[in-house]
This record gives structure tokens, sequence and C-alpha cells, in this order.
């Protein structure tokens, strides 16, 4: 067998397909390739796997060819038993940095199980819809102002944050719950944001209904989370349970931003079948872009339209937030590490309030995120192009 052990595949969507390896990877490929994958898998020599290729494509290659298209379409990926010398770009999740397991993936199965039961997708929607409604009606009828005492404060944030936890825990459940081989729960940052993440790559495995519901149950197991302490705070009136479901809902809306690797992203992802979306995206101007510099004829498919448009508004809205913070809060800026100071400050003395964390704080700290995000890539850029200068003039 010309392909190593350990490696399946299965029907994707549009006349796809999915590889999994054994790493837990998964490469989106057409039919044509998962023919030439076939062939290979059950052919001892490549002798033979040439005879078969052209058998089934009804076409004559030479030998030297057809190792040179073997090479060129999957060597480089570590599927071939004898791997061909071509440089492929890393596979590994570079979004995610740091990345350290918490929770093994068999204590996390066993912590998810409980929610297995809403991930029927006749359950799944009419739970999750069932459960929106609650919320919205409890938040319009519920007092605008609540305050909260000092000694609250750490209780409410223990509160929010065991929201993460719940939230990755609803993504293995999905995952159980259509018998889907998961990994386990860890911690890493995104950007400079501390994130835990659980591990569904073999999510690729379902069709799209299932895959959409996995990339919501984190979504959907902090709705459940909010209602839960909205029910208690009906009973007790304490307003430390609404103020932590207000802010979890409130974080659940943020969740959907589809131009962040955040749940939106994702079902994004999935609803348009994109893998990889950022990534295309930002191919996909850089040669309309180039194109029309060089004042070529531009001919788009539908899916470049698509992939076009979705990196031109990602690109425009970051370009106008940032704009927009510059103009409005320009003296913000500047005093920014004055106003981290005094929040601090407040925090450790027990005067700390929520009304710290106004607009202006939350829109500053966000537009840092994103300077700073935006200089580590291009000055990572710039590092390699010039060690790949050096290496060259070395040579």
């Amino acid at each position: 067998m010309l392909i190593k052990e350990g490696y399946t595949f299965h029907s994707w969507e549009n006349g796809k397909w999915v590889i999994n390896s054994p790493e837990g990877r998964n490469f989106l490929i057409n039919e044509a390739t998962f023919k030439l994958f076939n062939i290979l898998e059950t052919h001892q020599t490549l002798e033979d796997a040439h005879l078969a290729f052209e058998d089934e494509f009804l076409i004559n290659i030479s030998f030297e060819d057809f190792e040179q298209h073997i090479s060129s379409i999957i060597g480089g990926f570590g599927i071939l038993a004898e791997d061909f010398e071509v440089t492929r770009p890393s596979m590994k999740n570079k979004y995610l940095k740091l990345k350290v397991q918490i929770i093994n993936a068999q204590i996390a199965g066993f912590l998810a199980k409980p929610l297995t039961v809403f991930y029927n997708p006749k359950v799944f929607w009419y739970v999750l819809g069932s459960l929106v409604l609650f919320i919205g009606a409890i938040f319009i009828n519920a007092p605008q102002k609540v305050e909260l005492t000092v000694a609250q404060i750490p209780i409410l944030i223990c509160l929010f944050y065991l929201a993460m936890p719940i939230h990755e825990l609803g993504h293995i459940a999905a995952c159980k719950a259509y018998k889907i081989k998961h990994g386990g729960i860890g911690f890493g940052f995104y950007f400079v944001l501390p994130v835990m993440y659980a591990d569904i790559t073999n999510i690729w495995a379902a069709n799209k209904q299932k895959r959409i519901i996995a990339n919501m149950g984190g979504i959907f197991s902090e709705i459940l989370y909010a209602s839960m302490l909205l029910i208690v705070f009906l009973i007790t009136q304490n307003p430390i349970f609404y103020v932590a479901s207000i802010s979890l809902a409130t974080m659940v809306v943020w969740e959907f931003n589809p131009f962040v690797r955040f749940d939106g992203y994702w079902i994004l992802s999935d609803l348009t079948n994109t893998p990889n979306l950022i990534s295309k995206s930002k191919e996909t101007l850089k040669t309309v872009y180039g194109r029309l510099s060089e004042r070529t004829k531009l001919f788009l498919t539908t899916n470049e339209v698509w992939l076009f448009l979705y990196g031109f508004i990602n690109t425009g809205f970051f370009i106008a937030f940032m704009v927009f913070t510059i103009y409005s809060f320009r003296s913000y800026i500047v005093l920014f590490p004055q106003l981290i100071y005094g929040v601090l400050s407040k925090w450790l003395s027990g005067n700390f309030d929520l009304s710290n964390i106004n607009r202006q704080f939350l829109f500053i700290l966000t537009f840092y995120i994103l300077f700073f995000r935006f200089c580590i890539q291009n000055l990572s850029k710039i590092s390699r192009t010039w060690l790949k200068r050096v290496s060259q003039g070395g040579h």
C-alpha cells in the first residue's frame, strides 16, 4: 500500500471528500483526487498504480509525469508511505498560540455526556429557540439598574468564567452525540487574548447540519447556562445572577462575529462550505488586487466573488473601526496605560465597580489588541522575508 496506514476517508459535500489522518488532520479533496488516493491505497507499487491511473482516467501518461502528478497533488502532506520532497505550508493552527491541554478527551467526554440529549437536530433547534425567547422575556421585564457590592464581584467573575469550560463542553457533547471522535479541552492565546478551545477537528466527518450544530454547541451550552442563572435569579432575587446572565448573553452576541475565529466564523464556514475562510478570502483579495493593478481582464467565479466580498468587508470593518477609534477616543488612546493602572488599583483595593469598564475602555482595549496583532503579523512577515534573503545570500 502506497498510503500510510490509519488514513480514512468519507464523502463530504458537492462531490468532495475528506481524508482524515491518524493525527486528526483533515484534507478536503475533489473527486479526481479521491480516485487518485484510492488507487494509491489499493496498490503496492507505483508501477501498478500508474497502470490503474491510466485505466481509471482513460489517458496515457508517462511514469515520470505520473510521479510528478502525485507530488503536486498530495506530496509533502505526510499521506504517502514514501513521501516526496515537497514544501508545503504548515498544517498547524497558527491562530492559537501556546496551546496546553487541561482536560483530556476521556474526561471531557464524560463531563459533556449530560448535554448530549440536546443535540438531536429536532431537539436542538427547538430548545435553542425556547431558551432565547425565555432570556429575552426576562431581560425586557428585569430591572434596568442593578448594583453589586464589592464582595459580590469575585463571585460574578467566577460565574462568568465558568462559562468558558461549559462552552467547550457544548462542542464536545455534539461530537459525542454524533459518535465522532473528539479530543480534549485546552487553553491557549488567540492574538493576545487568553481563550479555551475544544478539539473537534473530526467534526468534518459529519454532514453540514451536524457540523453547524457542533459549532453552535458552545453558544447553545452558554445560553443554557445563562438561562439557569436567570432561573436562580427569579427564585432568589439575587442581582449577581442577573448580571452574570446578561453578561453571558452579551458575550454570545459577540461570539457570532464571523470576522474572527469565534463560533460565528466556523458557522459561516460550514454554511458556505468554505474551510479556511479567512486565508482563502485574503488570497482572493490579493488575486483581485493583482489583476486590477496589472489592468488585466477580471473574471471571477461565484465562489471567488463571495470570498472577495467577505475579505473586503472584513478589511473594511478593521479600517473603519481603527479610524473611528482614533478619531473619537484619541485622548483615551494616549491615557490608556493610566486607565488600566487605575482599574487594577481599584480592583486590588476592593473599590472596583462595573461602571469602571465603560464604552471608551472597551473600545480602546480592542483597538490596542488589533493594533498589536497587526504589528506582530507584519513584523513576522518582514523578519521571515529578511531571514530568507539572508539564507539565500549565504548560499
